[in-house]
């Protein structure tokens, strides 16, 4: 088949090569959401792979930390090259397959840099998820890969090329040492890409300015419980109804699990089709659900922080956010569930009911302060809001991008832009229990610097945006009482995973090869917080 692309993804194929080829460091690609990076991506792979290299062949891994994504680039490059070498390396897919063009699950080679040999050139999908600093998946594979072959080169794609609390990930100190834009959300909308986005003001307005923040985001138990309340719910299943008119797909973001539900519960009561999708619904009802929602049978979808990428149905017309975030990355990644091309509308409607429009921006509008944070606490306003239709408007906007209205100059306004509100960015130090919905585990044999002991450490990985995760250890074969206690722990989690211990040889080794190979992790842990250290409490199946 014929490599056909538009004319930015041109662009931003050639821009590329042309960085690349002027500088010696790695590369941050800034694509909106979409805006078609798979296509962009196997184009890169095709080029890469069929030019002309002395010695060895080229060899390339596409790295990313969702199934879906790994599935979607896997199979763009496949139906455009048939014949491409190229394999899926994915406990979560059932694929181990090592190619010259591998494409895999972050979770599933992290700890593979042996078997994945010399790579020449690293492509990772939603690279804003790798830490600034010199820690987690990403870069530990990256400095493993790099002292196989030196000249290793890394391309990042994403959206948002920012984290939060720390600013751009490009630049000094960061994993990438530049970014190319070769287009925006203005720009793919103006030329019939994108959809348009109307975010309108809301009669209803949750305000959680008083709810607790650590690390620089709400803390998920406060947050909840401020949001998750039986007025608020009713009203914006109410409000979500009276606006939506003709619009068929609705998907709503919400701030957990059981907020999920009870929005779903509320608009099947009031005669809408609805379904919810979380972190722990079976892979085959999730398809299910999906593939309803994309023909319509299904009217509502309610999530809890699971649809936000990788997923893709293009006919969605109306966004309800319930679930308010610090991260304006994570903001991004939820509105742009909104902004492919529609059958049968060609804008999709928001309905902010949290603020988080008036926080961090219009989203085709995010202002530079998305590259660094630590403008925003200068308190200046990014939006206001049009008094004749309701529009949400970047502050700078001369007119209104819905009805044209003209804006007065802001002295003479009464009715003036809305303010970001006061929000401090606090250092983690909450001494209370705290829950993470685990998506993967690793066990590994550790041995202890004080004692020199040898122990099992266990990585829950949780999905956050810092990818950071959760650790536990378990002092199996201690003397005493804290041997005893070890032992019980792994055996009450044999058995919560239906498995055999006497199975393994009763080293340390053997044990965590066992359990990675054979024991399914928790679907939750409760655990502590003390400084850099956590106490997991307890896990639940």
């Amino acid at each position: 088949m014929t490599f056909k692309l538009r004319d930015y993804q041109k662009k931003a194929h050639d821009m590329t090569i042309d960085w690349i080829s002027a500088n010696s460091g790695n590369l941050c690609v800034e694509m909106p959401t979409g805006s078609g990076k798979s296509i962009v991506i196997s184009y890169l792979c095709k080029h890469v792979i069929t030019a002309c290299y002395d010695g060895e062949p080229v060899r390339i891994l596409m790295a990313t930390h969702v199934k879906e994504l790994i599935e979607q680039n896997y199979e763009k490059l496949m139906t455009l090259w048939p014949t491409a070498p190229a394999g899926i390396y994915s406990a979560s897919i059932g694929r181990k397959q090592i190619e010259q063009i591998t494409f895999a699950g972050i979770q599933s080679i992290r700890n593979k840099s042996e078997q994945l040999g010399h790579i020449d050139l690293m492509l990772i999908d939603e690279c804003h998820l790798i830490n600034n600093k010199n820690e987690g998946m990403y870069r530990k594979l990256i400095n493993e890969l790099s002292e196989i072959n030196p000249n290793l080169r890394v391309i990042g794609y994403t959206a948002t090329p920012y984290r939060m609390g720390s600013g751009p990930i490009y630049g000094k100190g960061c994993l990438f040492d530049g970014i190319i834009q070769p287009t925006s959300i203005t720009e793919l909308i103006f030329d019939g890409h994108l959809a348009n986005l109307r975010s309108k003001h809301t009669d209803l307005e949750i305000d959680v300015s008083d709810v607790k923040k650590a690390g620089g985001e709400y803390v998920e138990k406060y947050l909840q419980e401020a949001v998750d309340t039986e007025d608020y719910n009713l009203r914006v299943v109410k409000e979500t109804i009276n606006r939506a008119e003709d619009r068929k797909t609705w998907l709503f973001s919400c701030t957990g699990v059981d907020h999920a539900f009870k929005i779903r519960d509320l608009l099947r009561e009031s005669g809408i089709t609805a379904e919810t999708i979380t972190g722990k619904t079976p892979k085959h009802e999730r398809a299910e659900i999906i593939r309803k929602h994309k023909s319509g049978e299904i009217t509502a979808l309610t999530n809890a922080n699971v649809l936000t990428t990788g997923f893709d149905n293009p006919n969605i017309d109306l966004l309800a956010l319930v679930r308010p975030t610090m991260s304006t990355a994570l903001y991004v990644q939820i509105v742009g569930r909104g902004l492919r091309k529609k059958e049968h509308t060609d804008h999709c409607l928001v309905l902010d009911f949290v603020g988080l429009v008036e926080k961090h921006g219009p989203v085709d509008e995010i202002d530079v302060i998305a590259h660094a944070p630590t403008d925003r606490e200068k308190g200046e306003p990014v939006t206001k809001v049009c008094d004749n239709c309701g529009e949400i408007c970047s502050a700078a906007a001369k007119t209104c991008k819905c009805c044209g209205k003209e804006f007065p100059f802001l002295e003479d306004s009464e009715n003036k832009p809305v303010q970001l509100r006061n929000d401090a960015i606090l250092n983690a130090n909450e001494d209370k229990e705290k829950i993470a919905e685990i998506d993967e585990w690793w066990w590994e044999r550790y041995i202890a610097k004080s004692s020199n002991r040898e122990l099992l450490k266990i990585y829950f990985y949780h999905g956050t945006i810092d990818e950071k995760p959760i650790t536990m250890f378990l002092t199996v074969g201690y003397p005493g009482k804290a041997g005893e206690r070890a032992l019980k722990r792994l055996e009450y989690i044999a058995s919560k995973g239906e498995i055999n211990l006497s199975e393994t040889d009763g080293t340390i080794s053997g044990l965590a090869d066992y359990m990675n190979k054979n024991c399914p992790p928790p679907r939750a842990i409760k655990y502590l917080v003390d400084g850099s250290f956590y106490e997991v409490k307890s896990m639940a199946w």
